[in-house]
């Protein structure tokens, strides 16, 4: 049995980042990678089938695949990946780092439509709170085997010299001096 972990490519933002620090941090610990590329929701089902088996063909039956969720695709995108997994014999792991349909107030029906093809099909499901929990199964989540991620650490990249104290305010893009 192998574990792999989702990592989004072709997103040059904080999502883009988070999930690579995550993917960085489970391939440390042994993880292997399967890269998933940002997309357009204009692929047919059969081109999108294709896709997904240039990029899960070392997953093999009885592997853990960790989906970093959302992949920052398309709704019909991360349904068909999970499906997919399924079909290649995968325990699928979604663990939610966002919600987008609440972030971009986004109609219900489509927070519904996510959990009933996706979410619902998770063999765990990690969440991080009691409360996005509740608001999950509110919506139609039956997943049962649920583990909370409530801690959020990243390791730095840079070493912390000594610290000393300046009266001066830092705020993006402004650098205030307090001293009067």
């Amino acid at each position: 049995m192998k574990l792999h972990i989702t990592n989004i490519y072709g997103l040059n933002d904080t999502a883009g980042m988070t999930q690579h620090e995550v993917a960085d941090i489970a391939m440390q610990m042994g993880f292997h990678e399967m890269g998933i590329y940002s997309h357009l929701p204009i692929e047919e089902q059969h081109d999108l089938i294709q896709r997904m088996d240039g990029m899960i063909p070392a997953v093999e039956q009885g592997d853990v695949v960790i989906f970093q969720y959302p992949s920052w695709n398309y709704m019909r995108f991360d349904e068909t990946l999970v499906n997919h997994l399924h079909l290649y014999g995968a325990k699928v792991v979604i663990f939610i780092e966002d919600l987008i349909t609440p972030m971009f107030k986004a109609p219900i029906e489509n927070m519904e439509y996510i959990i009933r093809t996706t979410l619902n099909k998770a063999d765990l499901l990690i969440v991080p709170s009691e409360r996005m929990l509740m608001y999950l199964r509110s919506h139609g989540l039956n997943v049962n085997n649920i583990m909370f991620q409530t801690l959020w650490e990243h390791p730095a990249k840079h070493q912390v010299g000594s610290i000393g104290f300046e009266r001066k305010l830092f705020l993006p893009g402004i650098q205030t001096d307090l001293r009067g």
